[in-house]
């Protein structure tokens, strides 16, 4: 499962994903990170880790899958990084 590529879902459906690669550089208007497809505490981390610190470009909505995730990944701070 490692040598599987980060996927991302393409507009405009959430089963039409692509490896990231297959879009590297396309322009964003818009990024959508949660709900039951990738909202879980474990995916909400690891967009923490990778925006640490930086700022975003875009408009960037984040929604947890959960309230349960929500308020662990709030006491965990990863709501405040993103």
């Amino acid at each position: 499962m490692n040598d599987l590529e980060p996927q991302i879902a393409i507009p405009h459906e959430v089963d039409n994903v692509s490896g990231v690669g297959a879009v590297a550089g396309t322009p964003l208007d818009q990024v959508f990170i949660g709900s039951c497809t990738n909202g879980r505490f474990e995916d909400l981390e690891i967009v923490a880790k990778i925006l640490n610190g930086k700022k975003v470009k875009v408009r960037t909505i984040v929604l947890p899958a959960s309230r349960s995730v929500l308020l662990r990944a709030t006491e965990s701070g990863i709501i405040s990084t993103l």
